[in-house]
């Protein structure tokens, strides 16, 4: 049994080597157990990091960065240590943090401090977040809960969209709310203002 094996072919095997386990990539770890690879670094201060580069040449052969994937000492209380992981690309020769992924298992986009579960964020540019379906046969949703209660803001046929809460999930019942791609709504329920129905389930105009 081999630990380590550096090839005629610049490839290098870490951990148990059976004849012909080098066959593609520059690096290959074995070991049967959910721990491949660890990266320690000996430092407990919460200014710590450590990085994962990814280099290519530029155009006239100079090694640089392109990518980088980080992570950073958070917490260094004992047994209650948190860390945060983050995600770096360089633009325009300029590595900069794109997202990252906190210690409270909050997700940001654009912030390195996301406020909630997830926060995409742009400073003095617009910002979108997209959920796409190109063949147009199924539907793009935006499913929202709370405790066992639904709901679901999908798009719908002719480029309209509607609102399902949770007596109405099902698309075989009437939706709370469409509105069609010419705009015009349709409300499956009574209409209140102010917490007073003025129109009815019959479309009736009431209480005014």
């Amino acid at each position: 049994t081999k630990i380590i094996d550096a090839s005629t072919r610049n490839l290098l095997n870490i951990g148990t080597i059976s004849s012909g386990d080098i066959t593609s990539g520059s690096l290959k770890v074995s070991k049967d157990t959910s721990s491949l690879v660890n990266f320690y670094r000996g430092n407990s201060s919460t200014a710590a990091a450590s990085f994962l580069d990814f280099s290519f040449n530029t155009a006239d052969a100079s090694e640089a960065v392109y990518a980088r994937i980080r992570a950073d000492v958070e917490t260094n209380t004992n047994s209650g240590q948190g860390g945060d992981l983050s995600f770096h690309t360089a633009n325009a020769g300029t590595v900069t943090e794109v997202m990252r992924i906190t210690e409270n298992s909050k997700v940001g986009i654009g912030t390195s401090s996301p406020s909630d579960k997830v926060e995409v964020y742009a400073n003095g540019a617009d910002v979108a977040l997209r959920i796409h379906e190109d063949a147009g046969t199924h539907t793009a949703r935006l499913h929202l809960r709370e405790g066992t209660q639904d709901t679901h803001i999908q798009n719908r046929a002719n480029n309209g969209f509607e609102i399902r809460t949770e007596n109405n999930i099902s698309t075989s019942n009437t939706a709370a709310l469409s509105i069609a791609g010419t705009g015009v709504a349709s409300f499956g329920y009574n209409v209140q203002m102010g917490g007073t129905t003025v129109i009815d389930s019959s479309r009736n105009l009431t209480n005014i």
